[in-house]
């Protein structure tokens, strides 16, 4: 079995990836880290059961070191979700939950000696495309007919475009994952995640939605990456006949297929 460790165990995609995981008692064993197991405000919309035992959670910030080399220890993979998530959030709140406590997890799985950490980034790091670039920003126009044919998402391999601190950060995580990968030897995967949320239902933003299933195997087969995937980045979206983001890297690499289609659900409103 592998021992698996997820931090931000009580915010949504930590619950999806308890209850996505917790399937296979055969191949993982599962632990969490987080301040609280009371439901986050991330999640307070799931309406999912989850039976996460609080035998197997340490309540703790990941700002306290010793709390965070303790979760680490023995375990084999560190799936980091643990983050403000928030990008109207200010910096002082980033800075000690997206940059410290980040960096705390990355530096303790050195220490002990964790063989692959999943981070949580976000699509928001290349918001800036979405917002202002052109032709991307005519999907947030609503603009389709105006978009060229030969249009080009997206790809982990163009320069970020972060538009607030909290993309800026996740951003900083991405860097840290790239780091460790070298210079360390440490697995290290980076999804950047669509817009996750309770309700599991796409906003308005096409393109941008992440449905909690794809989520959750975006994860599981994260953990299942060969051994020799040493550093990679990857989007994690949902099926849409808007996407401004790649979706073909992580079907190649990770043989990811999206089982949900935004056009398929009515958005909400946002």
């Amino acid at each position: 079995m592998k021992k698996i460790l997820i931090t931000g165990v009580a915010g949504l995609i930590g619950r999806l990836a308890w209850k996505q995981l917790e399937q296979y008692p055969e191949k993982y064993d599962l632990y969490g880290i987080d301040r609280t197991l009371e439901r986050s405000r991330s999640s307070w919309s799931y309406l999912g059961k989850d039976n996460i035992p609080p035998d197997k959670v340490i309540l703790s910030e990941l700002t306290e070191y010793q709390k965070v080399l303790q979760a680490v220890t023995g375990v084999d993979t560190v799936i980091q979700l643990a983050a403000l998530p928030s990008p109207s959030a200010p910096w002082k709140s980033i800075l000690a939950s997206n940059i410290d406590g980040l960096y705390n997890v990355f530096e303790a799985c050195r220490e002990v000696g964790v063989k692959r950490i999943i981070y949580a980034s976000s699509i928001r790091v290349s918001q800036g495309y979405y917002d202002s670039v052109m032709p991307h920003r005519l999907f947030r126009k609503k603009k389709y007919t105006n978009i060229l044919k030969n249009f080009k998402v997206v790809t982990h391999m163009d320069l970020p475009r972060p538009v607030e601190p909290y993309g800026a950060a996740k951003l900083f995580g991405e860097g840290l994952a790239r780091m460790y990968a070298d210079v360390y030897g440490i697995s290290c995967i980076c999804i950047r995640f669509g817009a996750v949320n309770g309700f599991d239902m796409p906003f308005k933003e096409t393109g941008t939605w992440c449905s909690q299933r794809d989520a959750s195997k975006i994860i599981e087969l994260c953990i299942e990456a060969p051994k020799s995937l040493k550093f990679d980045v990857f989007y994690g979206v949902s099926k849409s006949k808007f996407q401004w983001v790649d979706s073909e890297h992580i079907r190649e690499v990770l043989g990811f297929e999206s089982a949900d289609n935004e056009n398929d659900r009515v958005p909400m409103m946002g």
